[in-house]
Parts: C-alpha cells; sequence; structure tokens
C-alpha cells in the first residue's frame, strides 16, 4: 500500500508531465488512462528478471506516440507490429537469444491465452495482420529506385482526427494487452504491485481492477 498522500501527488504530476510532453490533441481522460497503463507496464517490466523485451515493448508504446507527430502512417503501424511482437516475446518469457519466429509465437500465444482469453488472442492477431499490410506493403515496387525511395519516405499529412484515431489504437491494444496480463500472469502483477495495492487500483479503471482481484484469488 501506499502509505503517503504525496506518493500520489508525486504520481499525478508524472502523468501530467508527460501528458504536456506528449502534445496530443485528444481529450484528457483519454490521455490519463493511457499515460496511467503505461506507467503499469513499466512498473511490471521493472520487477522481472529478465526485462529484454518487456524495455523493447516499453520503447515501441512511446515510439508509437513520437511518430504520431511525424505524419506518416506507415511508420506508425512498423512500430505498432514490433509492439505486438515485442509483447508476445514478453507474455512467453522469451529471452534476449530466442530465435522463435512470428508464427510460432503466434501459436505459444494462442496456446496460453486458451479458451479464457480467446477474444484476447483474436484481436492481437488482427491487429499484427493489420500493421503487416502497412509495413509490408509493395503497391509501387515496380518503380525505378529513384522513385521507389521517394515514394516510401512520403509522408500522409495527417488530419488531427486521424492522429486521434491512431492513438486510440494504441490505447485500444495496451487495454487488450493489460486484460491479457491480468488473464493469464495476473502473479506478476501482484509481485511488481507487492505492498502498492492502492497505487495498483489508482493505474487502473475500477473493472480492471476487479479484475485483477478476482483472478489473483483464483490463483491463491
Amino acid at each position: 500500500m501506499i502509505s503517503k498522500y504525496e506518493n500520489f501527488d508525486k504520481l499525478s504530476s508524472e502523468i501530467n508531465k508527460f501528458i504536456k510532453i506528449i502534445n496530443i490533441d485528444t481529450s484528457q481522460k483519454d490521455l490519463i488512462h493511457v499515460t496511467k497503463t503505461i506507467i503499469f507496464f513499466k512498473q511490471v517490466i521493472l520487477s522481472m528478471d529478465d526485462t529484454y523485451y518487456g524495455r523493447c515493448l516499453l520503447s515501441d508504446i512511446l515510439q508509437m506516440i513520437n511518430l504520431l507527430h511525424y505524419n506518416s502512417k506507415r511508420l506508425f503501424y512498423m512500430v505498432y507490429r514490433s509492439a505486438i511482437e515485442n509483447s508476445l516475446r514478453f507474455i512467453s518469457e522469451l529471452k534476449e537469444d530466442d530465435d522463435t519466429g512470428i508464427n510460432q509465437l503466434l501459436e505459444m500465444t494462442k496456446d496460453l491465452c486458451g479458451v479464457n482469453a480467446k477474444d484476447n488472442y483474436s484481436f492481437i492477431k488482427h491487429q499484427y495482420k493489420i500493421g503487416c499490410g502497412f509495413t509490408h506493403s509493395n503497391i509501387n515496387s515496380g518503380l525505378n529506385l529513384y522513385e521507389y525511395y521517394s515514394d516510401s519516405m512520403k509522408v500522409d499529412s495527417l488530419t488531427v482526427k486521424e492522429i486521434i484515431d491512431l492513438f486510440e489504437i494504441e490505447k485500444r491494444y495496451l487495454d487488450k494487452l493489460l486484460d491479457l496480463l491480468i488473464k493469464i500472469r495476473v502473479q506478476w502483477i501482484d509481485h511488481a504491485f507487492y505492498r502498492e495495492n492502492q497505487k495498483l487500483k489508482y493505474l487502473l479503471t475500477e473493472s480492471k481492477f476487479k479484475k485483477y482481484k478476482e483472478y489473483l484469488e483464483k490463483c491463491n
């Protein structure tokens, strides 16, 4: 448990500073929600012995937010695809030198999810397919080298709405990943937030915290 209220003030200050830095024109509620979720993942990841793929995931999460200012859907989805791969390697507890391919990784994740988290797996697999669609697009590969390079460097001039839509994609994925963590790795959360139950409750939505408590009780 957080013993002093000033810890909440410190956490709130961190959230507000982050929101100000990323400067995305969407609802304050959504910005706070995503920031809390990132802090949640950061604490879980850094509490583990092997943090390689977890740190890669954190880097991708932050880079996706940064890319919202670069006007390129393709770059966003390239990093999004990387974030999905790294999240699956993290969930599957793979080591840095592991050479498991993506198809095998998806099968491993499917087995981990089982029936209980089948919807999580279906969502993740579909999002990965969407990311691959942007990353592997070769519609203009018949162009000469100069034209092909110029085309690949083209920006999309995203509207504010398109930027918010991409931010919502990241938000939705983080929510689904957090939900999956509760379903299949709830003890990781319990370990990461040992004696910090109030902090965890502050970072999660009410429904997610309730689900966490339910799954934790099943494991004990």
